[in-house]
């Protein structure tokens, strides 16, 4: 609403006119004393946090977070490693298909005296994040831009650390549910919960089965229609009749059926054939794209 603040304050025996439409008037939101000689005990106000919409707002440090129960998850994942000290390693924070998702939300925390962060990066339109170094915290929250393609990124959040001592990532860094409500927002309006998975360098292989791409012939878009057996990292690859790769992206993604869209206006040449390859480690499987103008 136009005119709002962060909080909004209403003195605690105030009636409003209209109580169907508080916001028609303006009410009083502070009271001002001249030469106070005695306390005034009785000057109690209500504080309404503007846009919490489900209450989870923390108006101090010391309030718990406010917890939610979620029936479904989204994972986001990132590979295990082995630390070393001295050692600069690349964390990038991935994520199971998006295109369902119109918004998250999710805060990491890390051992300062394990881990120096030296650098973050989001390449996600519209993903913004926030470090605070001496507590060890990372923030990251994004909102779906219809505006742009609905391509799968590489990682939601790239992050680069420089390890003080030896040991396992997953020790020295986990999510953070005390610094906001960490979840997701399907685009048909339920609330995801968010977990944070490391994967095995080695994971075993799984059969991909039953890949669909339609519409095909194509022109603006194409949607790939996949199942996978397990959880894996998938490595999406489009490449023209000569070998060259057009486009290329990685994500994380969970068992079961999936839909990616990817848009197709911009590959060269403007008509022709494409091959689409979706691989693992160890097992890949190919299909055919025709792009018409």
């Amino acid at each position: 609403l136009e005119g709002n603040s962060s909080w909004r304050f209403i003195p605690v025996d105030y009636s409003f006119q209209e109580p169907q439409n508080p916001f028609a008037e303006n009410w009083p939101e502070v009271k001002n004393y001249n030469n106070l000689e005695i306390a005034d005990l009785q000057a109690d106000f209500i504080a309404i946090k503007v846009g919490d919409v489900n209450g989870s707002v923390r108006s101090n440090s010391n309030q718990p977070g406010y917890r939610s129960t979620y029936s479904n998850q989204l994972i986001i994942a990132t590979p295990q490693v082995n630390l070393e000290k001295g050692v600069s390693l690349q964390v990038p924070i991935q994520a199971s298909d998006l295109s369902t998702v119109d918004g998250l939300q999710f805060a990491l925390t890390y051992d300062p005296s394990v881990l120096q962060l030296e650098q973050i990066e989001t390449p996600l339109p519209g993903g913004t994040f926030g470090s605070w170094e001496k507590e060890g915290v990372i923030t990251f929250s994004w909102v779906k831009d219809y505006s742009t393609p609905a391509l799968q990124p590489s990682s939601l959040i790239d992050l680069k650390f420089t390890a003080k001592k030896s040991g396992l990532l997953s020790e020295y860094l986990t999510l953070d549910t005390d610094q906001i409500e960490v979840e997701a927002y399907h685009s048909s309006g339920e609330h995801l919960g968010i977990r944070l998975q490391y994967l095995d360098h080695s994971p075993p292989l799984f059969p991909l089965s039953n890949m669909n791409i339609w519409p095909n012939p194509a022109k603006e878009t194409a949607q790939l229609e996949y199942v996978l057996d397990q959880n894996e990292m998938v490595n999406f690859t489009i490449t023209d009749l000569q070998g060259r790769i057009v486009q290329q992206w990685q994500t994380f993604m969970e068992a079961g059926r999936h839909q990616t869209r990817v848009a197709i206006s911009d590959w060269t040449p403007e008509s022709g054939i494409f091959w689409v390859t979706l691989s693992t480690e160890k097992w890949q499987q190919r299909g055919k794209l025709i792009k018409i103008k």
